[in-house]
This record gives C-alpha cells, structure tokens and sequence, in this order.
C-alpha cells in the first residue's frame, strides 16, 4: 500500500517536470519565432493595406516599401502571452509581388522612389 503511494507521488512529480520543462519549451521558442514572412497574393495584400488605416491598439500594419518586383507591409500584434512572457509583440512581413496588385495600386507603388534611389 505505501509502495502503491510512493509510486503515485514519483509519477506526478515526473508529470509535473516534463509539463514545466514543455512550458519552458514554449516560452523560449516563442522568442525565436516573433517574426515572420508570409507571402500573400495581390488581392490579399490590396485587403491587408486597408488595415493601415484602422486604428486600434491591439494590432497595426504599416506599408514597408518595396523592390523593384515586391512591396512590403508590416503587421504586428502582441503575443498570446504579452502580459506573461515580457510584452512581446509579434510581427508579420507582409510581401507581393508589384505585377499581382491591382492596377491603381501598383501604379501608385511605383511612384515610390526605391530606397537606394534619390527622390
């Protein structure tokens, strides 16, 4: 009977270091992922720009800029854990390709000077 007990408390104890140790995996891995690109078609990129304008705290988007072929928006939000983990926000690039825009859109883009390039 105590043998029966014994065993029992090693296994929730076991239990319990493997559910901190995994916790443990998921707080560091999600330092490591906070950012990430994601390639989005000339519709979707054309929705996602209508965002820019929406104000809200929780999540923003802003134009990057673009190359010669792509152009570029940034998203963020705060991580699942913000108020947990250290305020962490999480960032998405937005991308596509300038040829996939509507045509308005990618005309406009192309009034922007590239970076490397003076106005």
């Amino acid at each position: 009977m105590e043998g029966d007990i014994k065993m029992k408390m090693k296994r929730i104890a076991i239990g319990l270091l493997m559910a901190g140790v995994a916790m443990a995996m998921v707080v560091l891995s999600m330092g490591c992922a906070s950012t990430r690109i994601k390639r989005l078609s000339g519709a979707e990129f054309a929705n996602q720009v209508k965002h820019i304008d929406q104000i809200s705290s929780f999540h923003w988007t802003t134009y990057v800029g673009r190359s010669d072929q792509r152009a570029y928006l940034e998203h963020r939000r705060p991580s699942l854990l913000y108020n947990i983990v250290g305020k962490r926000t999480m960032t998405t690039v937005y991308w596509t390709e300038i040829s996939e825009l509507p045509p308005g859109m990618s005309e406009q883009l192309k009034k922007d000077p590239l970076p490397d390039q003076p106005e």
